[in-house]
């Protein structure tokens, strides 16, 4: 198409021009001397945002009847997307108001939609991270001849991560309006790693069997995140413990777990060094045992310190501490108990010694030879249960008799004062027990003993 004003006119292919944001497109256009005379003319483009059009050579002389080819380029600097109407003119120095001019429009998107029902995206593919807020911005046209309204809705991912200021658009005819829609994938293994396809579609109030529809692309970015945990933190040697990992990332993790003790002095079962493979959002466990190298064989129970190490693959650790209870061999009980059985056995004996010694007589003597003992007539008394000694023999002389001696003459002995009584227990305090000396090492020992262990 041309318009000629006096002696010059211009000429592009199309009044429709489209480009993707971040993208630029060049126009080719034609200037033509219809004159006689020479032409100074300047290209120029208006209506555009300033820095967006680009024009390698503004100013050309036509000789004439002459004809040369123009450019100029478009960018779109910055995510603006919508119809821009705008005007190339030419421009005659010579002839100052003699202007040839054409007016065209631009629509800058990545997507448009034709049909009475205009869509613009500034893109199809969009990227995001969990938990932040993706803006995209959109544009609505109504193509039609009347007013008409527009509702937007998005199928595909989760309606809870869309939202819009404006779920419904009023239009009137040949009118646009930008609007937003923003997704936001929450912070959760739920927002699954990847590329993710959804609908943009636009329904029409006025003619509810148009619809407008776009399909676009979601990548969400990798998010890691896990929590581990150690049960219980205090076994017994030789139980078992568990190590509980839970994958909060968006995508598969593999987990690599290793357990040492403080000091060499704990053998782990299995291998000190696992791997666990968790799905996003699941949660999975490691059993092992933990046994003291050494065991004393009597005292009291001590703990053992280890460490369970949890590492991601993007290197973020978990480090969970824990307590194996060791005990001796023999339990602590056994030694006290050895202890009082021993001082009771002791005691035991010690009595049998103190209840046995009253009943021990010692040995009858038998008088000398010589004594005689004269019968004294008495009465008549009950013989005691206690053996007769033998008479004695017969003398072969008189002995001789008494010389006399001042006071009076000693009584003469009964026959029961003759008679030799057995020899009993000393009195109390005077008492010295054989066995005082067994039983009492037998008690002090075992308590020295047991207080030293």
């Amino acid at each position: 198409m041309a318009e000629e004003r006096n002696r010059f006119s211009l000429w592009i292919e199309t009044s429709e021009f489209s480009v993707a944001p971040g993208e630029s497109l060049s126009t080719a256009v034609v200037l033509r001397n219809h004159g006689s005379e020479e032409e100074i003319v300047q290209l120029t483009v208006q209506g555009l945002p300033a820095g967006w059009v680009t024009i390698p050579l503004d100013v050309y002389r036509l000789k004439p009847g002459e004809e040369q080819v123009a450019t100029f380029t478009i960018r779109p600097e910055g995510v603006q997307v919508g119809r821009y109407p705008f005007v190339v003119r030419l421009t005659g120095r010579n002839r100052p108001g003699e202007d040839a001019v054409r007016e065209a429009a631009l629509t800058v998107a990545a997507y448009r939609t034709p049909g009475r029902i205009g869509l613009l995206l500034p893109a199809t593919e969009y990227s995001v991270t969990p938990g932040e807020a993706l803006t995209i911005p959109l544009i609505l046209l109504n193509r039609g001849i009347d007013e008409d309204a527009f509702s937007i809705a998005v199928e595909g991912i989760p309606t809870a991560w869309v939202s819009t200021p404006t779920p419904t658009v009023r239009l009137a005819p040949g009118r646009q309006r930008e609007t937003t829609l923003t997704v936001q994938p929450p912070l959760s293994a739920q927002s699954r790693a990847g590329r993710h396809t959804f609908r943009l579609r636009v329904h029409s109030h006025l003619a509810p069997d148009q619809v407008a529809e776009a399909t676009c692309v979601l990548n969400i970015a990798v998010w890691s995140s896990f929590d581990a945990d150690l049960r219980p933190r205090r076994v017994e040697a030789g139980q078992p413990a568990r190590v509980a990992v839970e994958n909060r990332s968006n995508i598969r993790q593999t987990f690599d777990l290793t357990w040492q003790g403080d000091g060499d002095e704990l053998i782990f079962t299995p291998a000190p060094n696992q791997e666990l493979r968790v799905a996003a959002g699941q949660s999975a466990q490691v059993e092992f045992q933990a046994i003291p190298r050494s065991r004393p064989l009597l005292g009291k129970e001590r703990a053992y310190g280890y460490t369970v190490q949890v590492r991601s693959a993007d290197q973020q650790v978990r480090n969970l501490r824990g307590e194996v209870v060791g005990k001796a061999l023999l339990p602590d009980w056994v030694l006290p108990a050895v202890l009082i059985g021993f001082m009771v056995l002791a005691c035991l004996w010690a009595l049998v010694l103190l209840v046995d010694w009253p009943t021990q007589k010692p040995p009858v003597e038998a008088p000398p030879a010589e004594a005689t003992v004269a019968p004294v007539p008495a009465e008549p008394t009950p013989a005691p249960a206690e053996p007769t000694l033998p008479p004695p023999p017969e003398p072969t002389q008189p002995p001789p008799p008494p010389e006399p001696t001042e006071g009076p003459p000693p009584a003469e002995p009964t026959s029961s004062q003759a008679e030799i009584q057995p020899v009993g227990p000393p009195a109390p305090g005077a008492l010295q027990l054989p066995c005082t000396s067994a039983a009492l090492p037998s008690i002090l020992i075992p308590l020295f003993i047991w207080r030293k262990i």
